[in-house]
């Protein structure tokens, strides 16, 4: 094997080059989103099991002589990993056709390259490994590296490595091994923080595109490699959005209405806001009040303002949407899912940011908005929720109206009137 020249379609940037030229036991790699940290990884790690392979030849008492892990939080990142790792492994040194059903494969040396998820953790206790690579670890539970997954890197005559890579995601597990990695005092250890624009292959208008269209928080994460605290604030720049008055409807005036339904123990919200100027014209919130005597209060604001009506019809808001629609308004259901929240509360954050939205004095609304919080979830995404004790119907409210504004399009429509120029139509 020591002549034996195998290669690998695999051409790393400066980046990558760093991380492969370390040879710390521990190696952790931060990176943006597309950066290149699951190729680099596993090409790593094929190096690492030929180069022990290489050592180990004739080894009798190591079964399998070599033995390497791939780990992934779930099922659907595991098969990425397994994908990429049968495409960038060489044919000629593989002893039989890779195992699909258990990602298993082994190299005519006797190594042993398997391919894991870690939502049953506890069955990755079992073994000893020479190389262990974790993708996207800031997902994966705590206790799976520490109760499970470390220990198998201990096993006499193994002294296994770990690469350990992920896109931050809050300051968990993963966040502390980041840490320890550039404490001068770890020896064993080495690290790095790649932001997704340090891959000179993503162009520069999508890291661009990328920062104006999503939340300042989520493109620092998931672009720039940052960690950031859990439970950090979700909206920035609202004191600056708050200005204006309450107005009246005017004639010509185009007007959409969130609603959020209180449940048990909260508020019914409504936010009434011009689509064109996306300032907040009207605004009212009340509780423990029948579905009769909401409902007409909803019916009356919108027909004050002549308003398009988007509103929560999850759980108790569908018999009132149902009932009000009956009546003739004009109303948009609008379903709350972890991914619907996500995408409401992301486009109200970017209008805060961009100050594309404003709202007059109002104590109730701003203190839930500045109070509202974040936490990243295992899969990446966010949750967003009011602080334990508080109340989330203004903010709610207000992004069904700011997501209804953002909706909509106005055009022109010519009309004979010579005072009025043109006039908007839905």
């Amino acid at each position: 094997m020591a002549d034996k020249v195998i290669t690998i379609p695999y051409n790393p940037h400066d980046g990558q080059r760093e991380f492969h030229q370390s040879q710390a036991r521990f190696r952790v790699l931060a990176c943006g989103r597309r950066w290149g940290k699951d190729r680099a990884s596993i090409n790593e790690l094929i190096r690492l099991v030929w180069m022990l392979s290489e050592e180990r030849q004739g080894e009798k008492t190591l079964v399998p002589p070599v033995h390497a892990w791939i780990v992934a939080p779930n099922y659907p990142l595991t098969r990425q990993c397994w994908l990429e790792l049968k495409h960038f492994t060489p044919p000629e040194i593989l002893a039989t056709k890779p195992h699909e059903t258990e990602k298993r494969m082994e190299w005519k040396t006797g190594a042993v390259i398997e391919c894991k998820s870690a939502d049953q953790y506890d069955s990755l206790k079992s073994v000893g490994l020479d190389v262990l690579l974790m993708t996207e670890a800031a997902m994966v539970k705590d206790d799976a590296w520490y109760e499970s997954l470390r220990p198998t890197l201990s096993s006499p005559g193994r002294l296994g490595k770990a690469i350990l890579n992920s896109t931050p995601k809050g300051r968990n597990w993963f966040w502390q091994v980041y840490r320890r990695s550039f404490n001068p005092e770890e020896k064993e250890w080495a690290g790095w923080n790649f932001p997704s624009w340090t891959n000179p292959y993503i162009r520069d208008i999508e890291i661009e595109q990328a920062r104006r269209q999503m939340p300042e928080l989520l493109f620092r994460q998931e672009y720039g490699a940052e960690f950031l605290e859990d439970g950090t604030c979700v909206f920035r720049n609202i004191d600056a959005c708050e200005k204006g008055e309450y107005q009246g409807p005017t004639p010509r005036g185009i007007y959409v209405m969130g609603v959020d339904i209180a449940r048990r123990t909260d508020f019914t919200v409504i936010v009434v806001m011009d689509a064109v100027s996306r300032h907040v014209v009207g605004f009212d919130r009340f509780g423990e009040m029948s579905f009769v005597l909401q409902k007409e209060r909803i019916k009356a604001l919108a027909g004050k303002y002549r308003a398009t009506v988007w509103l929560d019809s999850t759980g108790m808001g569908e018999p009132i949407f149902d009932e009000l629609a009956g009546e003739g308004l004009k109303i948009i259901p609008f379903r709350f899912n972890n991914a619907t929240k996500q995408a409401v509360i992301d486009n109200l954050s970017i209008g805060f940011e961009q100050e594309q939205l404003s709202f007059p004095p109002n104590d109730l609304l701003k203190n839930e908005l500045k109070a509202y919080e974040s936490q990243a979830l295992p899969s990446g995404r966010f949750t967003y929720s009011a602080p334990h004790g508080g109340f989330d119907d203004c903010v709610i409210g207000l992004g069904l109206a700011y997501w209804a504004a953002t909706q909509y399009q106005p055009t022109f429509m010519y009309i004979d009137d010579p005072i009025v120029p043109g006039a908007f139509i839905w």
